[in-house]
């Protein structure tokens, strides 16, 4: 299963509507900033240092052409923070988790199956890898209709919010 990630606003609509100077939330740890930058690379907002990838930090932000100004928090609080700034990254399960589905679903853009890296996996010892057990409960994860029940509760029913990188074609 892979959490998505998005960009959140209450005060914009479209990306083309935040102003010079507008106050970004991203998330203060590692992983989940690199993500968030990516994103807003995706969005054309900025540019990451060539190779930098998931690893990048605000740091290594090398084209900032609306000079958007980075808040660093942490990233469930980036839910409360979510009207303090202009735009936020976000997961969507921290909005769900907040009684805020509608805000979950409300993204500007979100990761998808492209994120595909950051997608929670099941790891075994190598002497355990092959042991059919495992192979059982990998294929109960992964076909299971009341698994699939139970992701979809989740995330609010909102199949945006995650994705299922086995069913990736």
């Amino acid at each position: 299963m892979l959490p998505n990630i998005g960009l959140y606003s209450t005060r914009i609509k479209r990306f083309d509507d935040l102003k010079e100077g507008a106050r970004v939330g991203v998330a203060n740890d590692p992983v989940n900033q690199g993500r968030g930058l990516l994103l807003l690379q995706k969005a054309g907002l900025i540019r990451l240092r060539d190779g930098v990838g998931a690893k990048g930090s605000v740091n290594d932000i090398v084209a900032n052409p609306r000079k958007l100004k980075f808040a660093e928090i942490e990233g469930p609080q980036l839910v409360r923070a979510l009207d303090d700034v202009d735009l936020a990254q976000g997961y969507p399960a921290h909005f769900v988790n907040a009684g805020k589905p509608q805000v979950a679903g409300a993204g500007l853009l979100y990761s998808g199956i492209d994120d595909e890296y950051f997608a929670i996996r099941f790891v075994t010892r190598e002497n355990n890898a092959t042991d059919p057990r495992v192979a059982r409960f990998i294929r109960i994860y992964q076909e299971s209709p009341a698994v699939r029940k139970q992701l979809a509760t989740s995330f609010a029913n909102n199949d945006k919010l995650y994705s299922l990188p086995w069913l990736k074609q």
